[in-house]
């Protein structure tokens, strides 16, 4: 416990890694604004707030802890994979016909079908071993359909 407190508790404002690497933090920081920047311009179907969020917190995991858990290959396509095909799922049964009626008189039956199916993608996502937290904005933002 107490060298965990020792890493996490750090005096330091300021990573002290950072003057030694200067040159990394700014080439991971530019090639992620030029990630973010190709995602929002060129892909005009970014409709949702929640889905540029859940993009932009997978290229920070990406390009901060590369080595990361979340970004690996596997969990980045597959957990967005999974948010895509579900949030689909989940989209097409909230916007058919009668239920989307009965949706918009009870906002909180909306509320619950959107967790239910963040919670859903997190299991699915723990058992295929595409771990990917940000792809829960993803689902969050074709469910939601602003």
């Amino acid at each position: 416990m107490r060298d965990f407190l020792n890493e996490e508790v750090s005096p330091y404002l300021l990573d002290p890694k950072f003057r030694h690497r200067y040159k990394q933090y700014f080439l991971q920081a530019f090639l992620a604004f030029v990630a973010m920047a190709i995602i929002l311009l060129f892909v005009e179907s970014l409709s949702s707030a929640a889905i540029a969020a859940g993009l932009g917190s997978s290229v920070v995991g990406i390009f901060i802890n590369p080595n990361g858990a979340t970004a690996r290959l596997r969990a980045m396509v597959g957990g967005h994979t999974m948010a895509l095909l579900l949030g689909s799922v989940f989209s097409f049964i909230l916007f058919a016909g009668s239920i989307e009626t009965f949706t918009v008189d009870h906002s909180q039956f909306h509320a619950l079908i959107m967790v239910l199916s963040v919670g859903l993608l997190f299991l699915v996502m723990a058992i295929t071993d595409t771990d990917h937290p940000p792809a829960a904005s993803i689902i969050i933002g074709m469910a939601s359909r602003e």
